[in-house]
């Protein structure tokens, strides 16, 4: 499989897996205090929609990887900022231990993102 079509297949399955993990989120299926009136409920409602945004982003990617291989820089340190955040949150006991797990998906498209990231390289010499 060529590096294009690899990042093409790596960045339009996490934009679809963002979208979904997303819309469910969006249905009530968040936070226990989600529902809850104040700063957290529209903390929780900006996370959801920068989240979104980003979606849209690995969709972008994936329609052109080769023109937005530098953008796959930027998304590889949005997933590593969750990749620690969550355990960060869990270590000052901000949130519970069970919420650094849902850190394991981030760090999964991290290491594809990466792959991606490699296998588009431009030849030596080419540009």
């Amino acid at each position: 499989m060529s590096g294009e079509r690899f990042a093409r297949i790596v960045f339009a399955g996490a934009g679809a897996w963002g979208v979904a993990a997303a819309a469910l989120l969006y249905l009530g299926m968040g936070p226990p205090a989600a529902g809850a009136a104040g700063a957290g409920a529209r903390f929780y409602a900006v996370f959801l929609v920068i989240t979104l945004v980003w979606q849209f982003a690995f969709f972008l990617i994936a329609a052109d990887p080769a023109r937005y291989r530098a953008l796959m820089v930027l998304a590889m340190l949005e997933e590593l900022s969750f990749c620690m955040a969550m355990p960060l949150l869990a270590w000052l006991r901000i949130a519970p231990w069970a919420a650094a797990v849902t850190a394991a998906p981030a760090a999964a498209l991290l290491a594809l993102f990466w792959l991606a990231w490699r296998r588009t390289m431009p030849a030596a010499g080419t540009g």
